[in-house]
């Protein structure tokens, strides 16, 4: 067990239970929202799903630091970090981030690579990322991101693919496989607040029915986090009853990074279900590549 190292890195990343962030993040996140245009008549669905520049800016000024810090305080459960070192400490790091936005929790993952880094001795991390989002502008200010973050973290951190994908999800689920067929399976998949927009396109079941089919193209010791805001908590419960899993309610205290919002601090609670693959589908997707 690594609980020693555990607390040390959520020292760093939340420093006397505050989620704050480190001084590479809160860089280029500041660039990025400084390069974008303001407009204020964005719509309320435009600013969490955002498909234009503008509302990109509004998005990442809203709610980035949020949905960054529910992801690192995810990764920071003690039996998903057991598998998050066990992974890291391969060497390798292959990301499907769904839904991925402006590529806020992949950016999450790497600089947890990078605090990690801080408290132990670590290979280089070799990481291969595939984004799936149908925002071009989010994919595209995403994968800038995520260069400009790597660039800062040369000693942590080698990117080998970055791959957007535009199709929608589940439609993007044979490039997914595809991608996996190339480059490894997964082992961190993330489906950060898109079951809202899913659930309005088809049942409970298509959605469970579509998570077993992401799962089978990751690794043994992958995970899969489902995050949803506490106003959608029944629409992430019942999915996690269908993939045989609970939901968790969390609760996080962050420094606030909104322009707009006077305090400095915020609590709030927010829901997670993590979701592993099982063991006969791990075995199915490696025997299906081969024949491929």
């Amino acid at each position: 067990m690594h609980e020693s190292l555990r607390l040390k890195v959520k020292e760093k990343l939340a420093p006397d239970e505050i989620w704050t962030m480190r001084p590479n993040i809160e860089e280029v996140l500041k660039s990025e929202i400084n390069s974008l245009p303001q407009a204020s008549d964005i719509s309320k669905y435009e600013r969490r799903y955002p498909t234009t520049n503008a509302a990109l800016r509004t998005f990442l000024n809203a709610f980035f630091a949020r949905h960054y810090f529910q992801i690192q305080d995810t990764v920071l459960q003690p039996d998903v970090f057991e598998k998050f070192i066990k992974v890291i400490r391969k060497g390798t790091l292959r990301i499907a981030d769904i839904g991925s936005g402006p590529v806020v929790a992949t950016l999450a993952f790497l600089d947890l690579i990078t605090a990690l880094n801080q408290c132990v001795q670590l290979p280089m991390v070799r990481v291969s990322i595939i984004l799936n989002d149908t925002a071009n502008v989010s994919l595209r200010i995403g994968q800038k991101m995520v260069r400009s973050f790597s660039k800062r973290s040369l000693f942590d951190i080698i990117l080998t693919n970055i791959i957007s994908v535009d199709t929608p999800f589940p439609k993007s689920l044979t490039q997914l496989r595809r991608v996996a067929a190339m480059t490894g399976s997964y082992d961190i998949c993330c489906m950060s607040y898109v079951l809202n927009p899913l659930k309005q396109e088809m049942t409970h079941k298509e959605i469970q029915n579509n998570i077993q089919e992401l799962l089978r193209y990751c690794s043994s010791d992958a995970s899969c986090f489902i995050l949803q805001d506490r106003f959608k908590k029944s629409l992430l419960r019942q999915t996690g009853r269908l993939q045989g899993v609970t939901s968790q309610k969390a609760a996080l205290c962050q420094k606030v990074y909104d322009e707009y919002n006077s305090n400095t601090e915020y609590t709030y609670t927010f829901f997670r279900t993590i979701v592993a693959p099982k063991e006969r589908y791990y075995q199915g997707v490696e025997t299906r590549f081969c024949l491929q």
